[in-house]
């Protein structure tokens, strides 16, 4: 009740919703039969989001993602675009792939049994990971091009974080900005298709270089 009573304050005051889902999951991680009695708690977030809908960010588009990784690839930016295409294609959150090593990364052909032609990542630890998954998930991927411009851009790299630069994180948790082509004019969206005409291309030139 003490925490219901925490929920009813916050939203009487102005706190955010964050702050009553933080303090909620605290007091289940310190107080471990806590967990089969916050139903009620759970209940009044339920209701917070139905007066107040969360907003989350939009995903970037195929082709805008495409484009970015071609480009990034043309110009040499292939830890990049391997990152990039990591985090879509895996449908994982950059921040979770960044986190990562290389050792953490399972190629087609990398293991004793040679089961698959799909990419593996290994995250230690994921922002689900205290929401009663597993401590330790994996991203795959299936799309064959992505598969291609992965293995190029990280067969040969030594284990070593996949993080190369400080504004990596930034940029493709904020590109989200751009919601969608349509939003764009009409040479940004011609420019854009352009780029990511070349995906597949750049893909397959990818496993001869």
């Amino acid at each position: 009740m003490a925490l219901r009573a925490y929920g009813n304050w916050l939203y009487k005051t102005g706190g955010t919703l964050h702050e009553l889902r933080h303090a909620i999951l605290a007091a289940q991680r310190q107080y471990l039969h806590l967990k089969p009695l916050s139903s009620i708690v759970w209940e009044l977030v339920s209701r917070w989001e139905h007066l107040e809908p969360p907003a989350h960010r939009v995903p970037i588009p195929e082709p805008i993602s495409q484009a970015i990784v071609a480009l990034a690839w043309c110009t040499g930016f292939r830890a990049f675009a391997g990152v990039t295409l990591l985090a879509f294609y895996g449908l994982g959150r950059i921040g979770e792939v960044l986190a990562t090593t290389r050792a953490d990364l399972l190629l087609p052909g990398a293991d004793l049994w040679d089961q698959g032609d799909d990419v593996f990542l290994r995250l230690g630890s994921s922002k689900t990971s205290t929401r009663g998954r597993g401590r330790v998930q994996h991203l795959k991927i299936t799309d064959r091009a992505a598969i291609r411009l992965i293995v190029a851009a990280f067969q040969d790299v030594d284990p070593e974080r996949l993080k190369h630069q400080s504004t990596l994180e930034y940029y493709l948790q904020e590109v989200g900005a751009i919601t969608a082509l349509n939003a764009l004019g009409d040479t940004a969206t011609r420019k854009i298709k352009a780029a990511a005409a070349t995906y597949a291309a750049v893909s397959v030139a990818a496993v001869n270089q």
